[in-house]
């Protein structure tokens, strides 16, 4: 079974990817594959928790490799997680606390959109609170495991 087989035709989600990433491009990811994303332990705008059973729902991953930059980066500098996964992702501050992270493996294949060959997490990103949609993470949609 292959989950979003029909993405290099929907324009819909191509167009959504496109609001966060130049130039998307359809990949496979495998089953077993493992993925990663940050979240948000708390409403920004009314300051209520948000459940840990909301925590995986949204469309936007690390694949692991990504994932391990981002982890590294933090453990060789002195930002916090939280800072390094900002400007891996391009989350603006108002949108989450990203102060919880997730891990998640496929159990089907599916398809997704990413952008090729950007370095997750660029050296002086971390440093500057703009908004790059180069640097966002991958595009998985519908994925909520």
């Amino acid at each position: 079974m292959l989950i979003n087989a029909g993405l290099e035709t929907s324009k819909d989600e191509f167009h959504r990817a496109s609001l966060g990433i130049r130039n998307p491009q359809v990949v496979t990811l495998h089953s077993g594959d493992a993925l990663f994303r940050f979240a948000s332990t708390q409403n920004l705008k009314t300051g209520d928790s948000i459940p840990s059973s909301e925590w995986a729902k949204g469309a936007w991953w690390f694949k692991e490799e990504d994932y391990r930059k981002v982890i590294d980066r933090h453990q060789s500098g002195s930002l916090g997680l939280g800072t390094i996964a900002r400007a891996a992702g391009a989350v603006l501050p108002s949108w989450s606390l990203l102060d919880v992270s997730i891990k998640a493996r496929l159990r089907c294949d599916t398809k997704g959109l990413h952008r090729q060959g950007q370095d997750p997490v660029p050296r002086r990103a971390a440093q500057r609170d703009v908004h790059d949609p180069d640097r966002l993470a991958r595009h998985r949609p519908g994925l909520h495991p």
